[in-house]
C-alpha cells in the first residue's frame, strides 16, 4: 500500500506520511483513522488515515505569469477579485499536465507547506521543504509535478 493515495478526490494517507507533514504545520490538517480490508478480507496492518488538507486557498494564481493561459471565470458573491480592472480568471486544466505552468500569488501561498487551490481540483501543492522531506523518507505513491512558482520566485519571470 503506498503511503499517499488519492481516490475520487479524497487522499489516504499512512501513519509515515502523517509523521512528515505533521511538524510542518502542526494541527492544520485533519486525519481521520480509517481501515483498510482488501478484496480476500485481509486488513491491512499499517496505521491509515483519510487526510483533509485544512489549508484551501482562493484566487492563488497570477493570472498574468500562469500558463496555460487562465480562462475567464464568472464573478461569484465572496470571491475578492485580487487584480481589479481584469476579469476574474481560473486555470485552464484541460490543458496537458506536462504544459502546465502554474505561477502562485506569493501572498496567498507564502508560509503553506501543503495546501489544495481553488484551480486545481484533486490535487494537493507543497512547499520545495515538504517535498524534499518526503522524497528523502522515500515514500511511495507521491508524484510531484513542479516546483511550482510564486510571483517572488526568480523564475516566475
Amino acid at each position: 500500500m503506498p503511503d499517499l493515495d488519492s481516490t475520487l478526490g479524497a487522499y489516504i494517507v499512512s501513519q509515515a506520511f502523517r509523521e512528515i507533514v505533521e511538524p510542518f504545520e502542526p494541527g492544520q490538517h485533519q486525519f481521520e483513522p480509517i481501515r483498510i480490508v482488501y478484496a480476500k478480507g485481509e486488513e491491512e496492518p499499517r496505521p491509515y488515515y483519510l487526510m483533509v488538507a485544512g489549508q484551501r486557498v482562493v484566487i492563488s494564481l497570477d493570472q498574468g505569469r500562469t500558463r496555460p493561459p487562465m480562462r475567464e471565470f464568472p464573478e461569484r458573491p465572496g470571491l475578492v477579485n485580487p487584480n481589479p480592472g481584469k476579469p476574474l480568471q481560473s486555470f485552464n486544466s484541460g490543458a496537458p499536465i506536462k504544459d502546465w505552468a502554474p505561477v502562485f500569488r506569493h501572498e496567498a501561498v507564502a508560509g503553506r507547506h501543503l495546501f489544495c487551490a481553488a484551480d486545481f481540483r484533486n490535487y494537493l501543492f507543497v512547499s520545495r521543504e515538504l517535498r524534499r522531506a518526503i522524497e528523502d523518507a522515500g515514500m511511495k505513491g507521491a508524484r510531484f509535478l513542479g516546483p511550482f512558482a510564486t510571483t517572488d520566485d526568480a523564475m516566475a519571470g
